[in-house]
């Protein structure tokens, strides 16, 4: 219809006051408007990525390590030192050592004292913990049901400043 009146003899040189109005099918509008194709790609990729990184539930973790952005979402996090926390089977225990900027670490490695009730899980590399002060996770794994004391023994030369970190720890099935 457009192209008939290009090419119409009668048509060239007169100015047209009105467009025609061409209907042009979906696909057609696409291919003119690529920006369109580009916002709608984008949103979906932002909606799968909201997918993919939604706080983890105990349910779907079945890692050999603890992600450091999940810790808060797989269970408690202590750090209060002379606790008795309450957990299910299958919940990951956060243990949270801190100290000053400029102070020594003072503490050994927590330990589990019964790794049938609460075993340790090492801290995922990937992605890296970073803080501005020196703090230390550990994870502690409720694999059945029992009670367990987590300690972390301070270093000698430190005893007259900190003291011991013990966690009890009460596994139900």
């Amino acid at each position: 219809m457009l192209g008939a009146r290009r090419n119409n003899p009668q048509e060239r040189g007169r100015t047209r006051r009105h467009s025609s109005v061409e209907l042009r099918s979906g696909w057609q509008l696409l291919q003119r408007r690529r920006w369109i194709v580009g916002a709608v790609l984008l949103g979906l990729s932002v909606a799968l990525g909201l997918g993919l990184v939604e706080p983890w539930r105990v349910s779907d973790f079945e890692g050999s390590c603890v992600p450091a952005n999940r810790v808060d979402d797989l269970g408690p996090r202590v750090y209060d030192n002379h606790q008795t926390v309450s957990v299910s089977r299958g919940s990951i225990v956060t243990v949270q050592l801190g100290t000053a900027l400029d102070a020594p670490w003072p503490w050994r490695t927590p330990v589990s004292s019964n790794e049938l009730v609460l075993r340790p899980l090492p801290l995922c590399a990937v992605p890296p913990h970073i803080t501005t002060i020196p703090v230390q996770f550990t994870e502690f794994k409720a694999t059945s049901p029992g009670t367990a004391t987590i300690t972390a023994e301070v270093l000698p030369g430190h005893a007259d400043i900190f003291e011991s970190f013990f966690l009890t720890v009460v596994v139900s099935p």
